[in-house]
């Protein structure tokens, strides 16, 4: 797909394995041009591999796996087709993998850039008086044989280019009808152009129960390699006497997890100078242990770490490290299944939060287990009926509102969510009663879009207010807390009707007790609210599923417990896919204006 520079309602599609090029129009929602009979009618059929626009939005440039290059104006229905333009100059028969159009303004006739097998090749328009920058876009959708000159560009040590990005603006030199551009080419071993800064560990487990510690080192300069050296080497057979399933290792806590074919989990330590020593084991499954999940590294290191185990069988316990102690969460799936809802099969994929395990099923659901009383607390309904068993849940990501892959997260309990009142302190609710008088404060409610909320130990709340303003609580400056935010709960309690100097009392009477304190954000920043409800995004089959999750601010010092009841969320968005989905990763792309 490209997308028309001049126009945005203007769509370039080209699907696989086809020869077909079609402009759609967006607006009216109808093809406005398409190059296929042309294309058929004059030279045999040859798929397309890549697409560019001219910066006038009216020419096209099309590459072929045949190394043709097509160049049409769309609005003239002009199409010109050189066979074969790419084996003329190289040997490789890979075709164009990637083509632009660089350009410096509508009017002229720029450039084009492809990558070919291990080249880079440019054609440009020759220099002619007697030919304009006019005349040169002309003939190049409208000659019978190629009439812009050629450059080869080898890449380096000849390797295949993989990928090509160009400057999207440049600048014509003074007095010269060329203009200079700047291209990045990522070619053969990726090593050789993204180069670790410092050493990596990577665990690899074997079939003859031994699990072998290497050591990355990154290469010396553009032209070396990297090496990959042997560190240490454990053989988990006096501990476990099965085959290995699964392996986990956590570089920043040394821990090591090893699951086997029986069911068996081992935990061993790992030290530098000693290498591995093993801690404990647990038998709980009886089927193969085949996923691990932990939570992420960045949470604070209280010493409190549990791990997620599933076995083939569908079976998910927590294990406690630090007491050697387990919770089965899910443990007969036939019990498990509700008919009602249609919940369970096989686990397919874990992500381990802080305070919640989310497990995907073989049906296509998402269930969400509180870490500390294995309790259900959230059911994704992601599947559809008669999908068939194509809809399991293989992969799981958390997302924030703004994209970004997202951090520790807290369910609301089904009853929270229902009322969507906070919980109030009644301390607290009578010392701000006292200070309004016969007008006592309402409940609040819940507005986590523009909310943060954060737990603070007894003393000072360490935060300077704005002196100008005094009918309410303004931040001046606070760790954490963007500057201009407002001071609007305490301990669930509603404090805006309060001014400036009452808060403060509130605030200095509760020193000396731990305290949650929650503001509104700045209204440049309330988009980005770090505590907005988060996203599940799952691969089901052929599609992508997102749900989202309703949540409360998460506080690691003490999380409530979730009630009996069970919170259900129905997809938020589904994206079907050509073809199964086997992996996925967030990135976030900044965006103008956002």
């Amino acid at each position: 797909m490209a997308s028309s520079p001049a126009d945005p309602n203007h769509l370039l599609l080209a699907y696989e394995g086809s020869d077909v090029v079609y402009v759609w129009d967006l607006v009216k929602q109808r093809v406005a041009f398409q190059t296929s009979r042309i294309l058929n009618q004059t030279h045999p059929a040859s798929t397309v591999q890549s697409l560019a626009w001219h910066a006038s939005g009216k020419r096209f440039a099309v590459g072929f796996a045949s190394g043709s290059v097509a160049v049409c104006r769309s609005d003239k229905h002009q199409l010109a087709v050189y066979p074969t333009l790419v084996s003329s100059t190289t040997s490789s028969t890979r075709g164009i993998q990637r083509l632009h159009w660089l350009t410096t303004h509508a009017s002229s006739p720029g450039a084009l850039v492809c990558s070919v097998g291990s080249h880079v090749i440019v054609w440009f328009p020759p220099r002619d008086a007697q030919k304009g920058p006019k005349e040169a876009l002309t003939e190049l959708s409208s000659s019978s044989c190629f009439p812009w000159q050629t450059c080869v560009l080898p890449s380096h040590n000849h390797a295949n280019v993989m990928d090509m990005a160009v400057a999207s603006t440049v600048v014509p030199a003074s007095g010269s009808s060329a203009a200079p551009f700047t291209a990045i080419v990522l070619a053969g071993n990726p090593l050789d152009g993204i180069k670790p800064s410092r050493t990596t560990w990577v665990v690899t487990a074997h079939a003859d129960s031994r699990i072998k510690m290497w050591e990355s080192h990154p290469p010396v300069d553009g032209a070396s390699r990297g090496q990959m050296g042997l560190l240490h080497v454990l053989r988990v057979k006096p501990v476990l006497q099965d085959p290995i399933s699964h392996v986990w290792f956590g570089p920043s806590r040394r821990l090591l997890v090893v699951g086997t074919s029986t069911g068996e989990v081992g935990f061993f330590t790992f030290d530098s100078d000693m290498g591995f020593s093993f801690v404990f084991s647990l038998h709980v499954h009886s089927g193969a242990i085949t996923l691990l999940a932990v939570p992420k590294s960045d949470y604070p290191d209280d010493g409190r770490l549990d791990v997620a185990v599933a076995d083939a069988f569908g079976v998910v316990c927590i294990v406690h490290v630090a007491s050697q102690t387990y919770k089965l969460v899910i443990f007969d799936l036939a019990l498990d299944t509700d008919d009602d809802d249609e919940t369970g099969g096989a686990v397919e994929s874990l992500i381990m939060d802080r305070s919640l395990l989310f497990v995907g099923r073989g049906d296509g659901h998402v269930q969400v287990y509180d870490v500390a009383t294995a309790a259900l607390v959230l059911t994704c309904r992601g599947a559809t009926p008669g999908d068939g068993n194509g809809d399991h849940v293989t992969k799981m990501l958390l997302m924030d509102q703004g994209g970004r892959e997202r951090g520790p997260v807290e369910v609301l309990s089904a009853a929270a969510a229902a009322a969507d009142v906070v919980v109030v302190d009644t301390v607290t609710q009578a010392l701000v009663d006292d200070l309004l008088g016969k007008f006592p404060s309402p409940p609040p409610t819940t507005n986590t879009h523009k909310h943060v909320t954060v737990c603070v130990e007894a003393g000072p709340l360490g935060i300077f207010l704005v002196d100008d303003v005094t009918d309410r609580a303004v931040l001046r400056q606070a760790a954490g807390i963007v500057p201009g935010s407002t001071l609007v709960r305490v301990n669930g309690v509603d404090v805006r009707r309060l001014n400036k100097a009452d808060v403060v009392a509130v605030v200095s009477s509760l020193s000396g007790v731990a305290k949650t304190v929650s503001y509104a954000l700045a209204p440049d920043h309330t988009s980005t609210d770090a505590h907005a409800h988060p996203y599940i995004v799952c691969a089901v089959g052929r599609s992508i599923k997102v749900f989202a999750v309703p949540t409360a601010p998460l506080s690691h010092e003490s999380q409530p417990k979730p009630d009996n009841s069970v919170v259900q969320v129905d997809v938020e968005a589904d994206v079907g896919l050509r073809a199964p989905v086997v992996s996925m990763a967030i990135s976030a792309i900044p965006v103008e204006g956002r």
